[in-house]
């Protein structure tokens, strides 16, 4: 080997033992040579050094010039190294690893696409061709398709920039390699003949590569090439009709004899094989028909790509056994995969839609009835969430009769068989789910296999009950009388009896069917009835009583009547513990979807609502009675239960938010009334309700009262909160700890009625003018309650409720910031940071500490959002100084800010994002703090851009970029903050010269240090990034790169205008684009 060659090869030897730093210099000074001698060096490596280590390293070497060279090389450099790779790969076959042998095939790939022109034509692409036919022709099958693999995978990928090409110029080899070269590809891709003739052979040694080698082009290359158009300068040019890829390209994918040869491979593959072969079918049915422009092409390729989807699945389930579960999850996931990349329309219109509707469900049916007999299997899980998920997105489709729905709507014998499949799938779902479950493995009750499990039970109980939904009468009957039978056997028991195993179970697969059949999800929006259910009330209009005549509302009846037992035997002190709390959570939660919905339902949601909804149950008050009732006695009896309880306050709040019924609870309900009595008890049955449901019971109380009844419920719960207050305050410090307890109660009250004045703004005057009463008293516990963390966490949350309740009134705002105020003054006199510091270094921080300190956080940033959405004309009336409060939080809050602090990651990025808006509204007051504050300020803003997470970077960006104005000002304070601007400007180049920056936090760094740049001048920010650049590899590219950000700034003066920060920005992100580039 040459001198060059053999420096090559020490350098990989180098770096192989660690010692990067000599390696980096000696590289330098290699890659300084003449092109020429560089390429000769790199080949010499390849071709001759044993060291698996050294032949990469030249490989990348060799990549990397010749990218860097390529347009500069002369006609015969370029030959040999389009040459070179490939010859390499077969001289040396057998000497190499694998690896580096793929790596030959990835630089013949490049080189290829490097010496593609634009538009090429055929005469162009025949060296390329030549070149890999050459090999197959020679009968060097391992080369030949590693080759094609390689040029497939770069010619389609997106990382053009990698190349040094521009977008437009890899779009267009794209779209000239699929015009000129890809047919090709794909017919010796599908020569059944050479494939058979490969995989008759046993599948050892050389012949075992080849095999997986050629499934992988087709699986990994050739069925995932993307023929959509991705270049928007050529929407309208002769190249996007190019990659359409019209009627020549429908006999070259619809290969139904190279489909029939992967599905015999199949048999006798091995399991790697076979896994490849079920990719590359997944594949072929996930490319989208929309690549033909003819409408009938499309329909033909839909067809046979179901056919295709279909052979895989009858290998599977013909004779199935739990080991053929992946094959079967692979077929019903082409099945997915083919009408995610198909319109609904394109199925119906397919001439064997008839035949293919009744093979999905019979295979619906069948995996279903696998799930029941082995519902931990992942595969069967799986496979039944893809098929379901199938059958809801596009073939219920023809059911839609609403406007929203523009799609085929078939004919009535097409519809009532969709109808019948409806009803098949939903009845195998139920009958897999009433089978016996089985228990959770061993060991894997707490691991990710549960919760994975758990996450598709949820998906596929949701897709079943939208099916049956198609089938309302069979659907709702089924369950009801399932529902029915249930009830019968809980009241028939003896009193010390227990009901039989598994019965919670299949009592909760019922409700939650039936539950979600009913309704949608309430998740935030009122969800209305759904349509399919509104047309099938509107054909029994007139016909009886509704909850007996409509089929779901008869459903719902009895799951009243069911819920009433239930509750009713786990009252009984002899049969505590006879219900599940995880069935009456699930109760629960469906009757507040289902009231949400069908309680005072709105005729805008629903189009045209039929009254069979709007005159059941009394029209609506007799379920409203008995919604409430059973939340009073889920909050009685299992009130110790998180699950129970959030279910239960989520139907009470869907009632309490109706405003036709908030006149009619308070004076009219029983059951409403007996709630509020109970609440206001101490002694009552909900009395042992954990403090936050009492506090959200309480807001829905608030909530579901009219404004009259409301002003009534204010005084007795005045006086029941005056009372504890009073005993409280007069009490000596060693009080109990029964007695703070008890005065928590009135405080989560007090909460719950500032919270509904966050939820009804009509009412937040009147919440204020009754709370403010409370101000010196609240003031006075927590001077004297300062030693418990949880009630001054209150008394600051509850100051939050208000302030974010409270943005549009000045006079009241007055009253409450001075509140504030003096609440963070006694806590900063009482909290010690010096200990806070101790328990922060110790990692002994609890819960409790850390959630009062989110509590001022949380109050702090509620001041300084209010003073951002107040005008300024507020602020001038207010007579009180925000900005002072905020600062006053921030001087305790930043002394405990350390290393450790940061471990925290709740109590840091709370601090920072509260830090980042103060400075951005209060800089100017900055003048009026302690200097040592804000050094303090600075050292806490260094922490947060050294830290690794994003959000504390962007952050502490935004915050230095606040610092700058300030230092404009010129003040003392803002003279002696300039001081520290240089090191911060220092940490953000090098954390961006080193990529340490994240992403997301680019655009944040970028207007920071245009910001640092602009004040210490750009002449002085690019002797800093000279600083740190220094003896590092490339160190002129990186200053070049910095130098065009900061022509940004020089143009633009130093003013940071939208347009100089967002050119600024752009030159940045470039820079580290660069620094990213020299690193790889």
């Amino acid at each position: 080997m040459s001198a060059l060659a053999a420096g090559l090869a020490n350098v990989a030897r180098q770096i192989a033992s660690g010692r990067a730093h000599e390696a980096e210099e000696l590289l330098g000074r290699i890659l300084a040579q003449p092109t020429g001698d560089l390429l000769q060096a790199a080949a010499d490596v390849l071709s001759n050094d044993a060291d698996g280590t050294v032949q990469y390293f030249a490989a990348d070497v060799l990549k990397k010039v010749a990218i860097r060279d390529w347009a500069t090389m002369d006609p015969s450099q370029r030959k040999t190294l389009l040459a070179f790779p490939a010859a390499c790969a077969v001289r040396r076959q057998g000497a190499m690893a694998s690896a580096n042998v793929e790596q030959l095939f990835h630089l013949s790939a490049v080189f290829w696409k490097l010496a593609f022109p634009a538009n090429a034509t055929e005469a162009d692409a025949a060296p390329l061709i030549a070149s890999v036919w050459t090999h197959l022709s020679g009968g060097n099958l391992a080369t030949a398709l590693g080759l094609l693999r390689h040029l497939v995978a770069e010619f389609s990928s997106a990382s053009a920039g990698a190349l040094g090409l521009t977008w437009d110029r890899h779009e267009r080899a794209r779209v000239d390699f699929q015009r000129l070269v890809l047919p090709k590809v794909f017919a010796a891709a599908f020569d059944c003949g050479a494939f058979e003739g490969v995989f008759r052979r046993a599948a050892a040694g050389e012949n075992a590569r080849v095999r997986e080698s050629w499934l992988r082009l087709v699986a990994e290359h050739l069925l995932a090439w993307d023929f959509r158009p991705r270049s928007v300068e050529d929407d309208n040019s002769d190249a996007s009709e190019v990659l359409r890829p019209g009627k020549e390209w429908f006999c070259v994918l619809a290969n139904q004899a190279f489909v029939t040869c992967l599905i015999r491979a199949h048999a006798d593959g091995a399991a790697a094989e076979r896994h490849l072969i079920q990719e590359a079918v997944v594949s072929l049915c996930g490319l989208s028909g929309s690549v033909f422009p003819s409408p009938g092409d499309r329909i033909s390729w839909l067809e046979f790509a179901v056919g295709a989807a279909f052979e895989l699945a009858q290998r599977a389930t013909a004779g199935y056994t739990p080991e053929k579960g992946g094959l079967l999850h692979s077929s019903c996931r082409a099945l997915c995969r083919t009408a995610l990349a198909s319109s609904p329309e394109l199925w119906y219109k397919m001439p064997a839609f008839p035949r293919i509707l009744s093979d999905l469900t019979d295979l619906t049916v069948m995996v279903a009835a696998q799930h029941g007999a082995a519902p931990l299997d992942p595969w069967i899980t799986e496979s039944l969430d893809s098929m379901l998920f199938l059958w809801v997105t596009h073939l219920i489709d023809m059911l839609d009769d609403s406007v929203y729905s523009a799609g085929y709507k078939g004919t009535p014998d097409e519809r009532s068989r969709l109808k019948d499949s409806c009803k098949r799938i939903f009845e195998a779902y139920f009958s897999s789910q009433r089978a016996a479950p089985q228990p959770v493995p061993a060991g894997q009750e707490d691991d990710d296999y549960t919760a994975h499990e758990q996450e598709f039970a949820q998906s596929t109980a949701g897709l079943a009950a939208v099916l049956g939904r198609q089938v309302p009468d069979e659907c709702f009957s089924m369950l009801a009388a399932c529902i029915e039978s249930f009830t019968a056997e809980l009241a028939g028991l003896a009193t010390t009896a227990r009901p039989p195993p598994q019965f919670h179970d299949l009592l909760h697969v019922a409700i939650c069917l039936g539950m979600a059949a009913s309704a949608d999800p309430n998740d935030g929006e009122v969800p209305g009835i759904p349509l399919v259910l509104v047309r099938a009330a509107r054909k029994q209009e007139g016909k009886g009583d509704p909850t007996e005549v409509n089929s779901g509302l008869r459903f719902v009846k009895r799951v009243f009547t069911l819920a009433d037992v239930l509750l009713r035997i786990e009252e009984t002190p002899q049969r505590k513990g006879v219900v599940s709390p995880l069935v009456v959570s699930a109760l629960m939660s469906g009757l507040s979807n289902w009231a949400a919905s069908y309680i005072c339902p709105s005729d805008d949601a629903n189009l045209e609502l039929s009254p069979v909804f709007t005159t059941a149950f009394g029209d609506g008050r007799d379920a409203v009675e008995t919604i409430v009732g059973l939340c009073h006695q889920a909050f009685a009896i299992f009130g110790s239960d998180p699950d129970v309880t959030r279910a239960s306050l989520s139907a009470l709040r869907s009632i309490a938010c109706k405003r036709p019924l908030q006149a009619y609870l308070p004076v009219n309900s029983p059951a409403w009334a007996n709630l509020a009595a109970d609440e206001m008890n101490p002694v009552s049955r909900i009395s042992t309700l954990p403090l936050p449901a009492r506090r959200k019971l309480m807001e829905c109380l608030c909530l579901g009262s009219g404004k009259a009844s409301f002003m009534s419920l204010l005084p007795s719960l005045e006086q029941s909160v005056n009372q504890a207050l009073s005993d409280l305050a007069k009490t000596s410090k060693a009080v109990g700890s029964a007695e703070v307890d008890r005065l928590l109660v009135p405080l989560a009250r007090i909460r719950g009625v500032a919270e509904s004045s966050v939820q009804d703004q009509s009412r937040q005057d009147i919440v204020f003018q009754w709370i403010k009463n409370f101000f010196p008293t609240l003031l006075q516990l927590a001077e004297h309650l300062h030693f418990r963390s949880d009630v001054v966490t209150t008394l600051f949350e509850l100051l939050s409720d208000l302030v974010k309740a409270q943005h549009a009134y000045v006079e009241p705002s007055r009253l409450l910031l001075e509140c504030c105020l003096s609440m963070i003054q006694v806590f900063c006199k009482h909290s010690d940071p010096a200990k806070l510091v101790a328990q922060v270094n110790r990692k002994s921080v609890g819960d409790d500490v850390q959630d009062t300190l989110m509590a001022v956080m949380l109050l702090l940033q509620h001041i300084v959002n209010w003073d951002l959405l107040c005008s300024s004309s507020d602020a001038q009336t207010r007579r009180i100084d925000t900005g002072g409060i905020v600062l006053v939080g921030l001087h305790y809050l930043i002394g405990i800010i350390n290393p450790d602090f940061m471990s925290h990651a709740d109590l840091s990025l709370a601090f920072f994002r509260l830090l980042d808006s103060a400075l951005a509204l209060y800089s100017s007051k900055l003048d009026l703090v302690p200097e040592a504050l804000v050094h303090q300020l600075v050292a806490a803003i260094q922490r947060a851009i050294a830290s690794p997470q994003t959000d504390l970077i962007s952050h502490g960006a935004r915050s230095i970029t606040a610092l700058c104005s300030f230092c404009k000002l010129g003040t003392p304070a803002a003279t002696a903050t300039t001081a520290h601007l240089p090191s911060f400007l220092s940490q953000l180049l090098s954390s961006t010269v080193k990529e340490r920056l994240p992403p997301y936090a680019l655009p944040h760094v970028s207007r920071a240090v245009f910001a640092l740049s602009a004040f210490v001048g750009p002449r002085n920010a690019m002797e800093a990034a000279q600083k740190i650049t220094a003896q590092r590899p490339h160190e002129q590219r990186i200053l070049v790169a910095f130098s065009q950000a900061l022509s940004v700034v020089e143009a633009a003066q130093g003013q940071p205008t939208r347009e100089a920060v967002q050119s600024f920005q752009g030159a940045f992100e470039n820079l580290a684009l660069t620094c990213m580039i020299i690193r790889i």
